[in-house]
């Protein structure tokens, strides 16, 4: 038997002070602040009960206050609201070893996030609902040829409640976040991965992820029922190699697709879809490299979107729009104690 115990808390604030202008004119201005306080009690314990099957158990308690406090909106009423949520997540599974290397799992976990407040500008700063799941899944690990060839899968299906979704209202001017009274996720995900030598090892993902909308009509009136899910593509697929040099300095490079989503509906005067708008797919080129300075001292870079790839990843109504990030560095110096 093997299991852990632990306690989280944490508090996260926001202090905002929104001057929204156009070219150069205030037109309005939101000023608030924000204060998350979250606690949680959780552990697991797992039970090898017979040879080659170990049964997972876990749970974690969860409650979180949020205290928000809009005292300024010129687009809409300031807004003071309080609220804690709390919520019990059970985890069950089973895991089976078949063969050398090869394991088959089955999971059923519990999930939550707590409410909130909208606080954008002329979202009216009412409070929505937690948002819980019922997450099942299947999963595979495998290995051959001495472990040099490693495979993961996962399929899985989410049962989702109150989903917290964020939309804009009936004018288009404003988001607001709803609480959809249903909606379902299933897919699958694969990573295959090889050492062709001990210096050198490629790697391969693909993902598939279909989530849809169940029963949820917007505060406008608007029916999402059977709709894809905002901002969540079907399809991402991923490529890349790592090379370690002699000297200890590892680099390595990825390609990554992703398909384009929908970002918003429009809706007729009867309430049905009357155009979808969606955001670019895309093909992008990530680098990374690190080097040991000594055993503690861990010094890596990154180079993302590498070619400086220009596309669209919100498009709102072909006028508002978001854009993906531009080329960009980074180092990072990380130091183990």
């Amino acid at each position: 038997m093997r299991g852990f115990v632990g306690a989280y808390y944490g508090r996260t604030t926001n202090d905002y002070h929104d001057r929204l202008t156009n070219n150069g004119t205030l037109l309005g201005t939101v000023m608030g602040d924000t204060r998350i306080d979250n606690r949680a009690l959780f552990g697991e314990l797992n039970w090898t009960f017979a040879p080659k099957w170990t049964l997972i158990t876990g749970l974690r308690y969860d409650r979180e206050r949020n205290r928000t406090d809009v005292q300024q909106d010129d687009f809409s009423t300031p807004g003071k609201v309080s609220n804690t949520f709390s919520a019990l997540l059970p985890k069950l599974g089973l895991d089976y070893q078949f063969a050398d290397s090869q394991y088959l799992g089955v999971t059923v976990q519990k999930g939550y996030r707590g409410g909130g407040v909208n606080v954008r500008a002329g979202g009216g700063h009412v409070a929505y609902d937690p948002e819980y799941t019922t997450n099942y899944e299947l999963s595979y690990r495998g290995a051959w040829r001495e472990e040099s060839v490693r495979l993961r899968a996962n399929l899985f299906y989410t049962d989702w409640k109150d989903q917290q979704v964020s939309v804009l209202d009936d004018d288009g001017n404003f988001f607001q976040v709803y609480n959809a009274a249903n909606s379902t996720i299933k897919g699958l995900e694969v990573f295959l991965e090889q050492d062709l030598t001990s210096q050198l090892s490629i790697n391969a993902g693909l993902a598939y992820t279909d989530g849809r909308y169940g029963d949820f009509v917007t505060g406008d009136g608007e029916d999402m029922g059977g709709k894809p899910f905002l901002y969540a593509p079907r399809y991402k697929a991923s490529t890349g190699a790592r090379y370690r040099f002699a000297n200890g300095l590892v680099v390595g490079a990825d390609l990554v697709y992703q398909e384009g989503a929908p970002s918003q509906y429009e809706f007729g005067a009867d309430g049905k879809v009357t155009r979808t708008h969606v955001a670019d797919h895309y093909v992008l080129m990530n680098l990374n490299a690190e080097y040991a300075l000594t055993e503690q001292l861990l010094l890596s870079g990154y180079v993302k979107n590498l070619f400086d790839k220009h596309y669209i990843t919100n498009n709102r109504n072909d006028e508002i729009i978001d854009v993906g990030a531009p080329r960009s560095f980074g180092l990072v110096l990380d130091y183990k104690l």
